[in-house]
């Protein structure tokens, strides 16, 4: 999940600080670097900036597509390699 310090992280649409009682969204890391959405994630946004972006419909679609994937994975991996190699095909279109 993203990191975010209260009273330290800056929102990325509005470069300001997100305090103590702002109502925050964050996504954890689930878009690759070359993805053209690839801002938003591993970020935190104040709620209000993240609503009024024009792509935030797509960016919540995104992620539920992603939770999807994540929560449909087979629960018999046990190694590291299975999960690995499960992980890659699962989200090819995610990196």
């Amino acid at each position: 999940m993203a990191l975010l310090i209260r009273g330290k992280t800056k929102c990325p649409l509005c470069e300001k600080v997100i305090a103590e009682n702002d109502d925050v969204i964050a996504f954890p890391a689930f878009l690759g670097v070359g993805h053209p959405l690839s801002r938003f994630s591993d970020s935190a946004f104040h709620r209000t900036c993240f609503s009024r972006c024009p792509e935030s419909v797509e960016v919540e679609s995104l992620y539920g597509r992603y939770r999807k994937i994540w929560e449909d994975r087979p629960k018999d991996l046990k190694s590291a390699e299975e999960m690995d190699a499960w992980g890659k095909e699962a989200f090819k279109d995610f990196r």
